[in-house]
């Protein structure tokens, strides 16, 4: 089960919950899986990772021109997001966009309200769990799995409807339909 955040990660997007729900499906579930972070590592994350005793799954692979990121990205399973604890995701994460593109089941650990909450369950494309929350993050996680071990992940978190909202061809309409006004 290949997992790939595209991304730093420091301690205010904390993968902390995310590890320990990694340990649990290996010791409980014997889940091969793996997450490689396409990005640069600092000493709390080496510290997480060794905390967890994921040394080989957790891997950091270092920073990549962004087609070459688009690219590497289709090797995996599903791509992660994992935005900072806040009341509300208030960003718009362009990695959403990204990551649809690709073609990819989206895992987002996000703020239970927000726009990665509200737009991936609008128009699909994976799964959003509350990040700070482990059961959710640990369910959503084994549904993504098991949906891989039956052969269905990609078309039951199809990136297609997602990935037409803000494609470029949407992208111009909407400014064309605005000059226009």
């Amino acid at each position: 089960f290949r997992l790939c955040h595209a991304g730093n990660l420091a301690s205010n997007r904390n993968p902390e919950l995310l590890f320990q729900v990694m340990r649990e499906l290996i010791d409980e579930h014997n889940v091969s899986i793996s997450l490689d972070i396409m990005g640069l590592m600092d000493a709390y994350m080496s510290d997480l990772v060794k905390k967890y005793r994921l040394e080989d799954n957790v891997h950091f692979i270092g920073s990549y021109p962004y087609i070459e990121v688009l690219n590497k990205m289709g090797d995996y399973d599903v791509l992660v997001l994992l935005e900072a604890k806040m009341h509300t995701g208030i960003y718009f994460a362009s990695k959403i966009v990204d990551y649809a593109q690709v073609g990819r089941p989206i895992f987002a650990l996000s703020p239970s309200t927000g726009f990665a909450k509200s737009t991936i369950t609008q128009y699909g494309g994976g799964i959003v769990v509350n990040n700070e929350d482990f059961r959710d993050i640990k369910s959503g996680l084994l549904k993504l799995y098991e949906a891989l071990q039956t052969g269905e992940l990609i078309e039951r978190y199809n990136t297609q409807q997602l990935y037409s909202q803000y494609s470029s061809d949407r992208v111009v309409e909407i400014y064309n339909s605005i000059v226009k006004s």
